[in-house]
């Protein structure tokens, strides 16, 4: 049970309305910090807990959760736990372990889950690092309480090998389709694959969609970078999500990736967990937002040291306004349609958002035109809007919104383009 707040001891009756009133507003504050999982001495999780997943199902909460037992923290298995309302943990077990499901896995990196609606079954997607094959990905099906394992499929690589996740999320876009983002191991690209027709099936070919993200590190370390990971995945008012762990002046933290399949993606500049009370400086990660076990919208997150020494990963949770995930309310979004890529002439990139002041960034080796193409309805009527005549280098502002738009270059060429969009 939650501690009462000091407000609300020793009251008169006359002032009981409004202790209610203040003890109400202080468990409700959305700036509480608590932490969930600790490491635990004498266990295979001794070293470090990460990557939380909290599901229900009639009316029980699960976390299910990375533990390792050595300082470098690998080799990682996966374990499940009941959850209450109070974030209190019980009955801790494993259920993926090394060699899972065949001999030649040594670790399981990172994981994914949905519920298969059409069976009533737990899926779990990981990312796993096989000893013959490198970075693979398993299946594993689960009852409705994890009690049992109902299938197990021996590790593939997605699209045949073209692409091999070190870090995987997993979303269920609709009924029938599931789409997963993760971190090529490498190119250290962002990707975004899906399942065709349907995930009604033991293990659905996935195939690449498109590229969200760049690989960074070449231009800023910091920005992207080559350590930046991917977690989880939601479908919030409409929008899909991504949270994105990400080193920003030297400390990591949680941003929202914004995705639809055939667009950009659209990295938001504002993280999600601000600093401790205290003020204390801590790297978070890991992130996973969901409503149970309490019926608020919670992000669970890893907190962690910096690297040298300590590996050690502690799980918490934060209360969020959800309000802070809509795009609308960042300072800025920014897409990278094109990064240092070889393209053929007339060209087009993904298609993008357009809404507020954008700023696009523009460079080419090659001398061409460069045109911005607009659907104002979204409805497939593309316009130009404007095209810059034999140009290598751009930097393009507007306020002119419409439901999307892409850019597209007259010349074959090596080329760089970047758009900053601030809602407000």
């Amino acid at each position: 049970m939650p501690t009462k707040s000091k407000k609300f001891q020793n009251v008169h009756t006359t002032n009981l309305e409004e202790a209610l009133k203040d003890a109400l507003r202080e468990e409700l504050s959305l700036d509480t910090f608590r932490p969930v999982l600790m490491p635990k001495a004498g266990t295979d999780y001794s070293e470090g807990v990460g990557t939380p997943h909290v599901v229900g199902y009639n009316g029980k909460k699960y976390i299910l959760f990375t533990g390792w037992n050595t300082a470098g923290a690998l080799p990682r298995e996966i374990y499940v736990g009941e959850i209450d309302e109070g974030f209190v943990i019980s009955n801790i077990r494993k259920i993926i372990r090394v060699a899972d499901p065949v001999a030649t896995i040594t670790s399981h990196i990172d994981f994914g889950m949905v519920f298969d609606p059409n069976r009533n079954h737990w899926m779990i997607i990981t990312a796993s690092r096989d000893s013959a094959a490198g970075f693979v990905v398993s299946w594993f099906r689960y009852n409705e309480d994890f009690s049992t394992r109902l299938y197990a499929h021996s590790p593939v690589l997605i699209d045949g090998g073209a692409w091999s996740p070190i870090t995987i999320s997993a979303v269920r876009t609709n009924l029938y389709y599931l789409h997963v983002t993760y971190r090529d191991s490498v190119t250290n690209e962002f990707m975004l694959a899906g399942t065709a027709p349907s995930f009604n099936v033991d293990l659905p070919p996935f195939t690449v969609v498109n590229r969200l993200l760049p690989n960074m590190a070449t231009a800023d370390k910091n920005a992207l970078g080559y350590n930046a990971e991917v977690h989880s995945s939601i479908k919030h008012f409409d929008q899909h999500i991504t949270l994105l762990e990400s080193q920003k002046d030297q400390t990591w933290n949680i941003y929202p990736l914004y995705w639809e399949a055939a667009y950009c993606g659209a990295l938001g500049s504002e993280a999600l967990i601000p600093p401790f009370d205290n003020g204390e400086v801590f790297n978070v990660g890991h992130g996973y937002l969901t409503r149970h076990p309490n019926n608020r919208l919670n992000l669970f997150f890893v907190r962690f040291p910096n690297y040298a020494p300590s590996l050690k990963h502690e799980i918490w949770v934060k209360n969020i306004d959800s309000d802070q995930l809509r795009p609308e309310n960042q300072r800025s979004i920014t897409y990278f349609p094109w990064f240092k890529d070889d393209i053929n002439a007339a060209e087009e990139t993904l298609m993008f958002w357009f809404y507020g002041r954008k700023t696009i960034f523009f460079t080419s080796d090659t001398s061409g035109d460069l045109s911005i193409e607009l659907d104002p309805m979204g409805r497939g009527d593309w316009q130009t809007l404007d095209t810059v005549l034999a140009t290598t280098d751009e930097i393009y502002q507007t306020t002119y919104s419409a439901q999307r738009a892409k850019l597209a270059f007259s010349g074959a060429a090596k080329v760089t383009a970047y758009i900053v969009e601030e809602p407000k």
